[in-house]
């Protein structure tokens, strides 16, 4: 696979980046490269280390190879932001540093979208300083040489060895004593919730606890609504008479009407009076009426 590259040039403590590419995808891992061009004050350094960081990410060391060249850690492109390097140049003397170089930083590269991986686990870590020395150690002398070079790591405090048997160069490269850590890096922002999982099984219903005491009684509820009027029933039959009351007392007498007019006997009236004197009145012995 053909790596990107990202040239720079570094005279004195001035870090220029040249050429390469501008702007990248999260997560990529191993797919880009950075080349320095080093001025004539760099060289008879021991080792030369990019040092890589983001807003999120502290310090990540790679060692420059014989050319120039390393590769930009996966450990500052996992998120976006700008990606800033500076060289450090040192010269020690045994475990003593004797003389050390700086440049100024300088972006890099900016992560300019999150891409998305699945596994995290599945991520490659970038190797240690050692490991990537003795790996550049091996590179090397296989160029130089062309012959084959293996190397192994021997203890802290060791002698380096090396052997040549059959074509094959047999490296022994004591390891250095473990570095000061390097301060903790600024806490990223919170990521995206994660989908709910789904819900286990119920588990087993637990025994019956104590009883607690008796709440204090709650407000009265509000009152119900009043229920629809039933149907009238049928007349029942009609009891018996009861007994007659006693008379009540008589009223007062009222006040006497105005007086009639006076009657006036006609002739019919007046024959009908005559006969009725006459049927009461029997008649004399001889009479003939």
């Amino acid at each position: 696979m053909e790596k990107q590259t990202i040239t720079f040039s570094a005279n004195e403590q001035c870090l220029q980046k040249t050429g390469g590419v501008d702007c990248y995808a999260s997560n990529t891992v191993a797919y880009i490269e950075a080349r320095f061009d080093l001025g004539d004050n760099w060289s008879g350094y021991d080792s030369v280390r990019a040092v890589w960081f983001t807003d999120f990410v502290g310090g990540i060391s790679t060692v420059l190879d014989s050319d120039g060249v390393c590769i930009v850690p996966y450990e500052v492109l996992t998120r976006k932001g700008a990606v800033k390097v500076n060289l450090v140049g040192s010269i020690a003397d045994g475990d003593v540093l004797t003389d050390r170089l700086t440049t100024c930083p300088v972006t890099a590269v900016v992560v300019k979208c999150n891409a998305k991986v699945a596994g995290a686990n599945s991520t490659p870590i970038t190797p240690s300083q050692f490991e990537q020395f003795v790996d550049i150690v091996k590179a090397d002398v296989e160029k130089v040489t062309g012959m084959t070079a293996t190397a192994e790591t021997l203890p802290v405090g060791s002698d380096a060895t090396a052997s040549y048997s059959d074509g094959v160069l047999a490296l022994g490269i004591p390891k250095g004593d473990k570095g000061e850590e390097g301060a903790t890096g600024p806490e990223g922002p919170q990521g995206p919730k994660g989908d709910t999982g789904s819900t286990g099984p119920q588990g087993e219903r637990g025994p019956q606890g104590i009883q607690g005491e008796q709440g204090p009684k709650g407000d009265k509820g509000d009152k119900g609504d009043t229920g629809a009027t039933g149907p009238t029933g049928a007349t029942g039959p009609q009891g018996p008479q009861g007994e007659q009351g006693i008379q009540g007392v008589q009223g007062p007498t009222g006040p006497q009407g105005p007086a009639g007019a006076d009657y006036v006997l006609t002739n019919a009236d007046k024959i009908e009076i005559r006969d009725a004197v006459y049927a009461l009145i029997e008649p004399a012995e001889g009479s003939d009426y």
